[in-house]
C-alpha cells in the first residue's frame, strides 16, 4: 500500500516541477526527496523480512 502512494507521491512530485512558478518546483523537490526516503526504507524492511522468513524456515525443519 505504500508503494501505491510512493507511486502517486512521485507523480505529483513531477507534475510540480514541471510547472513554472518556483514554489511548485520547490514543493515537488521536496516530494521528490521524501519519497526517495520512504522508498529507500521500503527496500531496507522488505529485505529484513525476507532475512527473517528465510531463518524462519531454516528453524522449522
Amino acid at each position: 500500500m505504500m508503494l501505491v502512494f510512493a507511486g502517486f507521491g512521485i507523480f505529483a512530485g513531477c507534475m510540480n516541477i514541471v510547472q513554472e512558478h518556483t514554489l511548485n518546483k520547490g514543493i515537488g523537490l521536496v516530494d521528490a526527496l521524501l519519497v526517495c526516503l520512504l522508498g529507500i526504507s521500503i527496500l531496507q524492511v522488505s529485505k529484513r523480512v525476507k532475512r527473517l522468513q528465510k531463518e524462519a524456515q531454516l528453524f522449522e525443519r
